[in-house]
């Protein structure tokens, strides 16, 4: 059968499934008694496939904290839980910029894509943003993630 007959007499082998692209997190991943890592913490939009390495960093932060300390309570993971929020929150401002620029689509998005590019080219701190999941978003300055950053991104 010929390549558009055979698509054509194709059945369906579905359902076909789809993952929202959606950020969620708790505010504190720490409680008397409970210390809340990976996905159980939060996740991020997984258009920028961090899932292992934010657990696995998670997990390490937390086993340091651990090994250097006989008083397991809520205190001790004050640090893990203020880096861990920073951390999301970079990359959930990477992940955005990521689904912004190249995930949407149309000539809206095209203009915008455009802009993007002509933004970075006039100042290069604005690119670092997108390169966080990539070399650690604790490694790109805090000013690639501010609401000023993402205005002028976006030409807005």
């Amino acid at each position: 059968m010929p390549g558009s007959a055979a698509i054509a007499a194709g059945t369906i082998a579905g359902p076909c499934h789809s993952v929202p692209n959606q950020s969620t997190w708790v505010d504190s991943p720490v409680r008397d008694g409970a210390v809340l890592i990976g996905d159980a913490a939060g996740f991020n939009d997984p258009i920028v496939g961090q899932g292992l390495s934010i657990s696995l960093r998670d997990v390490r932060i937390v086993g340091e904290l651990l090994l250097g300390s006989d008083d397991w309570g809520p205190a001790l993971f004050a640090p893990y839980a203020e880096e861990r929020a920073e951390r999301m929150r970079r990359l959930r401002f990477a992940a955005r910029l990521d689904a912004v620029i190249h995930a949407e689509f149309g000539p809206e998005a095209t203009a915008r894509k455009l802009r993007f590019r002509e933004a970075r080219a006039k100042n290069p701190l604005l690119g670092l943003a997108a390169a966080a999941v990539m070399v650690g978003p604790e490694l790109v300055p805090a000013e690639a993630f501010t609401d000023e950053a993402w205005a002028e991104l976006m030409a807005v």
